[in-house]
């Protein structure tokens, strides 16, 4: 970001503005303090964690309103990997 920062204002090298690279070395530093930057690793982990909970909530609430009309989910798979319901 903050190299982006600079970039946007300098042209060949040469500051564009009135402020100082420095100033908006500054400006960017501050306006990034407190952010928690992840890796990709660690962005990876999240999302897996994520979606695993997703799914699990999105299973928990399909058996709930399947109970409701009496029915349930046939554990075993049919056609690969559909499930089938039962009364």
């Amino acid at each position: 970001m903050a190299m982006r920062a600079v970039k946007a204002k300098t042209k060949d090298g040469i500051p564009q503005s009135d402020k100082d690279v420095l100033d908006w070395l500054k400006y960017v530093q501050s306006e990034t303090t407190g952010i928690k930057l992840y890796s990709k690793d660690e962005v990876q982990a999240m999302n897996a964690q994520f979606e695993s909970l997703w799914q699990e909530a999105v299973e928990t609430e399909v058996n709930r309103r399947l109970a409701l009309r009496g029915l349930t989910m046939e554990g075993q798979q049919v056609n690969g990997s559909e499930r089938q319901i039962r009364p």
